[in-house]
């Protein structure tokens, strides 16, 4: 992206690195765990401000940027939390000791807040707006949603089938990168992966062009 510090994120990255294996536990622990990812995604989607020559946007962009990163990590932690264990990786999760129930709540919590910073936003088009506000509304709550039904029968911390002495498989172990993270908000937008149960990728047919489509009259909201 023209003009963005990708220093910015080469110290997010870093700052990762060191928190990963770390003892702590708790829902402090947890959220330091999770701040270099935030920190990247912020900076990514602050700096759209910028570009688009929107300076007024940049706080708020900067907190829907924060809350979108600590989502897609959590989500991320969630879904590979049984990978995880059996590779022998880090977990965010697994090793603060926070239940799913506790990361469901920050994922809603950060959702609500997320929404709230976008309504601050200005658009200039008003199919971007609709955009912007279905895939981080309803599309935002549906991918939280399926990612805790579909890891619903994973093992998480305190339950009797994760076995802290279970062997680890073959595969090394894998690091999350706050970058990657940043990559992942921008595909799950661009490809409509954030609809979810919503028609919008049925009479899209998974186009991956939302703003662009002819939905034919139903009520996606593309």
């Amino acid at each position: 992206m023209v003009g963005l510090d990708v220093a910015q994120l080469d110290r997010a990255a870093a700052e990762q690195r060191v928190r990963e294996g770390g003892s702590a536990r708790g829902r402090a622990a947890l959220l330091a765990a999770l701040a270099p990812t935030e920190t990247a995604v912020c900076a990514v989607l602050a700096h759209t401000a910028i570009v688009a020559g929107s300076d007024d946007n940049r706080t708020p962009l900067a907190t829907v940027g924060r809350h979108l990163g600590r989502v897609v990590h959590l989500l991320d932690a969630v879904a590979d939390q049984t990978d995880d264990a059996r590779s022998g990786s880090w977990n965010p999760l697994t090793a603060t000791g926070t239940s799913p129930a506790e990361a469901r709540h920050l994922c809603e919590e950060s959702r609500r807040d997320l929404q709230r910073a976008l309504a601050q936003v200005r658009f200039t088009d008003t199919v971007d707006a609709r955009l912007a506000r279905l895939l981080v509304g309803d599309g935002l709550g549906h991918a939280i949603s399926r990612t805790f039904v579909s890891a619903g029968s994973a093992p998480g911390p305190g339950r009797p089938d994760d076995r802290p002495d279970a062997p680890p498989d073959a595969r090394p172990p894998r690091r999350r990168w706050p970058g990657s993270a940043c990559l992942a908000a921008a595909g799950m937008f661009l490809t409509c992966q954030m609809c979810g149960d919503l028609d919008c990728c049925d009479c899209c047919e998974s186009c991956g062009e939302c703003a662009e489509c002819d939905c034919g009259g139903c009520d996606c909201g593309c």
